[in-house]
């Protein structure tokens, strides 16, 4: 016998009511918690008011047995329903009785199955990474002259096939075991006061001990930004240009861009940011007004500190012979200070 307020009926609100505390959409992780086993389906006999569960071959038979038609009406609907429920490992049970869910557990397996990911993502990167291009390929103009590369793509591909300059992973490098791979911060309740940080970028940075060094820690482009309220010392100086190419500009890496518009905070500009785009502009645009607001990226991009350039073509740039890629009209001597 099976007590209809523990399977089938408390566990779905529970389920439910899971869902809600992380303000998700319900539909889009079902299989991802299916998968995990932190979800389960749960097949269910009522007989006289009475509810057994049964397995899913009972459950298929019982189907088959009645063979119930919607469509035309012929049949009888099957007593047997499939509902969702919580695995029991993540139910608080007390005197056989549904109290609630162990939330602790179902983070604690999450971040099990988020560790297992990022080795199997590792191993991934670093196989690609002992693939050998069958001639040299063409340098793009924005990887000519660099003084730094900060990656956030766990390979040093682009340092390897193009000889640039040196490479900092900010996101930590395959084969290290320094992998970042998380959210930029916990903003559900829920997840704050379980203190689930495993989840968190800043917070694998620590664990890790990734290099996470940026912009805010290049001591010439800090003595440049305080020499640009000096016009004899600005006048010896040049403007750094900070080239983004292959990012979304995504909220997860918010620190970053604000760091990066932490820069030209007098007349004078010590930062050009060059923002590499395909196929268009407009998502990444989107993304650093959500992040920085109109106002601060109106005002760059009139004072055209800030540009969008289209990505060059690598393909064309190696194949196609004329094929010319651009680069920002600082670079390019169309801007000056």
């Amino acid at each position: 016998m099976i007590d209809i307020k523990y399977y089938g009926s408390d566990l779905n609100i529970i389920a439910d009511e899971f869902f809600e505390d992380f303000n998700t959409n319900k539909n889009h992780y079902l299989n991802v918690l299916l998968k995990l086993g932190i979800l389960r389906n749960t097949y269910i006999y009522e007989d006289e008011g009475n509810f057994i569960e049964v397995n899913k071959f009972g459950f298929d038979d019982m189907n088959q047995q009645y063979g119930y038609d919607p469509l035309t009406g012929f049949g009888r609907p099957s007593p047997a329903f499939e509902e969702l429920s919580l695995n029991d490992d993540y139910v608080k049970k007390y005197k056989g009785k549904t109290t609630g869910v162990h939330i602790y557990k179902v983070i604690e397996n999450m971040n099990y199955h988020l560790s297992s990911f990022i080795d199997i993502f590792s191993r991934y990167i670093e196989l690609v990474e002992s693939l050998v291009p069958r001639s040299k390929l063409q340098r793009p103009k924005a990887l000519c002259n660099l003084d730094d590369i900060y990656s956030f793509n766990y390979s040093s591909t682009t340092s390897r096939l193009y000889e640039t300059a040196h490479q900092n992973f900010l996101h930590g490098k395959a084969g290290a075991d320094n992998i970042v791979l998380g959210i930029s911060e916990l903003e559900n309740e829920l997840l704050v006061n379980q203190k689930a940080y495993g989840f968190v970028k800043y917070y694998q940075k620590l664990v890790n001990d990734t290099n996470y060094k940026f912009l805010s820690g290049n001591q010439s482009l800090n003595i440049l930004e305080r020499n640009t309220r000096d016009d004899t010392n600005y006048m010896l100086a040049k403007p750094y240009e900070v080239y983004i190419w292959g990012h979304s500009l995504d909220s997860s890496d918010s620190d970053y861009i604000k760091e990066i518009f932490s820069f030209n905070k007098t007349v004078r500009v010590s930062v050009y940011l060059i923002v590499y785009y395909f196929p268009s502009p407009h998502a990444q645009l989107a993304n650093l007004i959500s992040i920085m607001g109109k106002d601060i990226i109106e005002m760059w991009m009139k004072k055209g500190w800030l540009e969008f350039v289209e990505a060059p073509d690598i393909y064309a740039l190696n194949s196609t012979e004329g094929y010319v890629d651009k680069l920002s009209k600082y670079s390019e001597g169309g801007i000056f200070a």
